[in-house]
């Protein structure tokens, strides 16, 4: 699962090895403490950089921890633009700041393509329903 917040980015999978634990990985330095920092410290995680991997900071943590987490996040939404409230963001440094704004609008760039190319395969889909 890929998570987008204003504070970082996410790729969130099952642990391999437990299936009570999520391996939440980013890739740029900071983000995993700024949402996960409270699950880290309370189960002694630590989190390993792989400065070549695709996801350079990773940590393993409870499963419930993540979800609790995540669900934090969701309940301190307090902006109405997404993409906008990473210039307010007192959590992220300022260039970082840009940084994110600028690459979260390529995202919706990419998925607002998505929507027009879905739009037109659901137009192809009603006329030959067995395309689905």
């Amino acid at each position: 699962m890929w998570v987008f917040t204003n504070k970082g980015f996410f790729s969130i999978v099952e642990d391999r090895n437990d299936s009570t634990k999520l391996l939440v990985r980013s890739r740029i330095k900071g983000d995993l403490e700024r949402v996960f920092d409270d699950a880290i410290e309370h189960c002694g995680a630590f989190i390993t950089e792989t400065p070549d991997a695709d996801y350079r900071f990773r940590v393993f943590l409870p499963k419930e921890m993540v979800v609790a987490e995540i669900a934090r996040e969701v309940s301190e939404i307090d902006y109405g633009n997404f993409k906008n409230s990473f210039a307010g963001n007192a959590d992220l440094p300022s260039p970082l700041r840009a940084i994110m704004k600028y690459h979260m609008s390529d995202v919706w760039s990419a998925m607002w393509a998505a929507q027009k190319e879905a739009k037109e395969w659901e137009k192809h889909s009603e006329s030959f329903p067995n395309l689905g």
